[in-house]
C-alpha cells in the first residue's frame, strides 16, 4: 500500500467509476467528480498513519484497489475499509489489504480498536471482516441501506492478523 498519486488517475477513475465496485451510489459519480475526488485524496496527506492508500500488487505500481484506515464517520474511532477492481475480486486482496491496515493500526499506531461497516447486501465483505475476527456490534442504516457495524479491540488482534 502507498499513497494515491496524480499519475494513478486512470486506475482511480476506473475503480471508483465502476458501478460493480461502488454499487450503492445512485447516480454514479461523474468523471469530473472523480477527478475532483482524486485531487482531494492526493492533497490530503496520510496523517498520523491514517488515510486512503492505493493497494498495489507486490513488485508492481499500478493500483488495483483502495484501502482506508481513517476516522470513522459513524462511531468515535478509526475504521478500516476497502474497494478493489472487479477483475481482482475473489483473489484475497481485500482480506490482505484490510489485514495489513489493521496490523498497521494496532501494531504501529497503537489503536485501541478498529471498526468496519459493511452493507448487508455485500456478503463477500461480510465474510472478510468475520474472517479477520471482527465482531458484529449492531445493525444500522447508512446511505439508506442496511449495514452491520463490526469492531475489533487491540486485545483481540494477534500477529496472524486474525482475532483470537
Amino acid at each position: 500500500m502507498r499513497p494515491w498519486r496524480l499519475e494513478d488517475r486512470e486506475a482511480f477513475l476506473a475503480l471508483f467509476g465502476d458501478p460493480r465496485v461502488i454499487w450503492w451510489r445512485d447516480p454514479p459519480r461523474t468523471a469530473q467528480q472523480l477527478e475532483e475526488d482524486l485531487q482531494r485524496v492526493v492533497a490530503e496527506p496520510i496523517t498520523d498513519g491514517l488515510g486512503r492508500f492505493a493497494a498495489v500488487r507486490q513488485g508492481e505500481n499500478r493500483p488495483i484497489g483502495n484501502v482506508v484506515l481513517q476516522p470513522a464517520p459513524f462511531v468515535e474511532g478509526v475504521e478500516v475499509g476497502y474497494h478493489f477492481a472487479h477483475a481482482e475480486w475473489g483473489k484475497g486482496f481485500a482480506s490482505e489489504g484490510a489485514r495489513a491496515a489493521m496490523q498497521h493500526g494496532f501494531e504501529s499506531l497503537g489503536l485501541e480498536e478498529i471498526w468496519a461497516i459493511v452493507a448487508l447486501q455485500n456478503p463477500a465483505s461480510l465474510r472478510i471482516v468475520e474472517k479477520l475476527g471482527m465482531r458484529a456490534v449492531r445493525d444500522m442504516d447508512r446511505l439508506g441501506l442496511p449495514h452491520r457495524l463490526f469492531r475489533m479491540g487491540a486485545g483481540e488482534w494477534n500477529t496472524d492478523g486474525n482475532g483470537r
